[in-house]
C-alpha cells in the first residue's frame, strides 16, 4: 500500500497491550476492500512561501500518501462502544477507524482484564447490517471533516452499491447536536439516510459496511454538491475577511487592526457562528476573496466550486497545515498565506504590514 512503514511498527504490540484480540492491519485487509485509491503528494509545489510555511509543505509532500476505501465484512461482528472499533471473529479491524495510526496516543480502549467486564454491562443491541462510523474524528465538532471526511464517506458507500437506508451509526454528540439537527433540515437527501446513535451500546452485526475518503481532494466537490442538492455558485464577488470571536483558537489578537486594513481593500468582515447554513453556502457561492485564519471556516470555500476563488490564509508560526493549500493547488486557484507569531493562549499577532502586501498584490 505503500503506507509509511513507521506508523505500523509498533501496532501489534500497542494493541495487544490494549485488547484481548489479533490486529487485522491495513495490508492484511487489502484484499477485502471493495474500493480503494492511493493519493500521493509529492508533486505538491512548495515554493516562494514564508520559510515556515515552505518547510511544512515540504514536509507534507514528502510523507503524506492519503488513501480512500471502502470495506464490507460478514460474520461475527461487534462494535464496541467506545471508539467505534469493528471487532470481526475476534480480531480488531484497524481500517474500521480512518486515521487510526495517527490515534496512539489518544485512542485509549480498556485493559483486557476490563472489556469482559464492559461487555457483560454495557447493553447489546442486535442489527443484522450495519454502516459504521468512528466515535474518534467526532465529526459533528468539526466542520471541514463533516464535509470533507464524513459526507464524502456516504458517498463513497452509496457509489459501491450499499445502500444508506442501512442504519448509519455515528456518535451521540453528533446525533444530537444543533448542527446536525439543522443539516437534516438544510439537506433531504441527509435526513433520508437511517442515523442512529451508536455509542451508548456494543452492536452486534452480521454485517458491517465502513469507509475512509480523502479529506485533502476536490474530486469528489461535484458529487457532494450534487447529493446535497447545493446549486452551482453565482457570479459574484464579495471579498470576505473570516474574523473569529474572542473565545475561539487561533484568534488574532490585532484583530481590530488587521479589520480596518481589510475594509479599506473592500473586505466586509464576517463571523461564520452569527450565520446558518443556508446563509454561509449563499454567502460563499458569491465569494471570490477570502481572508481567514486556518481553520473549519475555509471549508465553505467547497460552495465557490467550480468558479475561480483567491485565498489568503494566515497561520500561527507553531501551526502551519497545508490542508487547503492542496485543494487550492488542485484546482488551479490563486493561493496566499501570511505567518504570525506563535499561537499563545488561543491569540496570535500578525504583522499588518505584511497583509498590506499580500493585498496589494490580489489587486
Amino acid at each position: 500500500m505503500n503506507l509509511p512503514k513507521t506508523l505500523y511498527k509498533n501496532l501489534r504490540h500497542y494493541y495487544s497491550l490494549l485488547f484481548p484480540y489479533e490486529v487485522k492491519t491495513f495490508d492484511e485487509c487489502i484484499s477485502e476492500f471493495k474500493y480503494y485509491r492511493d493519493y500521493n503528494y509529492k508533486k505538491l509545489p512548495c515554493k516562494s512561501f514564508h520559510p515556515l510555511i515552505n518547510k511544512a509543505f515540504k514536509d507534507f509532500s514528502k510523507t503524506r500518501i492519503e488513501h480512500e476505501y471502502v470495506m464490507s465484512l460478514t460474520g461475527n461482528i461487534i462494535k464496541e462502544p467506545f471508539q467505534g472499533w469493528i471487532i470481526a471473529d475476534n480480531k480488531i479491524i484497524q481500517p474500521s477507524i480512518p486515521y487510526s495510526y495517527w490515534y496512539e496516543k489518544w485512542a485509549q480502549h480498556p485493559l483486557p482484564n476490563k472489556f469482559d467486564k464492559h461487555f457483560k454491562l454495557i447493553k447489546k443491541v442486535k442489527i443484522p447490517e450495519l454502516i459504521s462510523t468512528d466515535f474518534i474524528f467526532r465529526f459533528g465538532t468539526n466542520y471541514f471533516h463533516f464535509f470533507h471526511s464524513f459526507i464524502t464517506q456516504l458517498i463513497l458507500l452509496k457509489n459501491t452499491g450499499i445502500s444508506l437506508d442501512t442504519p448509519i451509526s455515528v456518535p451521540s454528540k453528533f446525533f444530537n447536536s444543533k448542527f446536525f439537527k439543522e443539516a437534516l433540515q438544510t439537506f433531504p437527501s441527509l435526513s433520508r439516510c437511517n442515523f442512529i446513535p451508536g455509542d451508548k451500546y456494543f452492536i452486534q452485526s452480521e454485517r458491517v459496511h465502513f469507509a475512509k475518503s480523502n479529506p485533502y481532494t476536490t474530486t469528489h466537490y461535484q458529487e457532494i454538491l450534487n447529493w446535497l442538492n447545493i446549486s452551482a455558485s453565482s457570479e459574484g464577488n464579495n471579498k470576505i475577511f473570516l474574523k473569529r470571536a474572542k473565545n475561539r483558537i487561533r484568534r488574532l489578537s490585532n484583530q481590530n487592526e488587521i479589520i480596518s486594513l481589510c475594509m479599506q481593500y473592500g473586505y466586509t468582515p464576517i463571523d461564520n457562528e452569527d450565520l446558518s447554513l443556508k446563509e454561509q453556502i449563499q454567502l460563499y457561492q458569491s465569494t471570490s476573496h477570502l481572508i481567514a485564519t486556518h481553520g473549519a471556516g475555509i471549508t465553505n470555500t467547497l460552495f465557490r466550486f467550480p468558479k475561480n476563488m483567491e485565498l489568503i490564509e494566515i497561520f500561527p508560526a507553531n501551526f502551519i497545515f497545508p490542508g487547503y493549500y492542496t485543494l487550492f493547488n488542485e484546482r488551479k486557484m490563486k493561493y496566499k498565506s501570511l505567518v504570525g507569531t506563535n499561537e499563545l493562549n488561543k491569540e496570535f499577532y500578525i504583522n499588518k504590514k505584511h497583509l498590506e502586501k499580500k493585498l496589494n498584490e490580489t489587486i
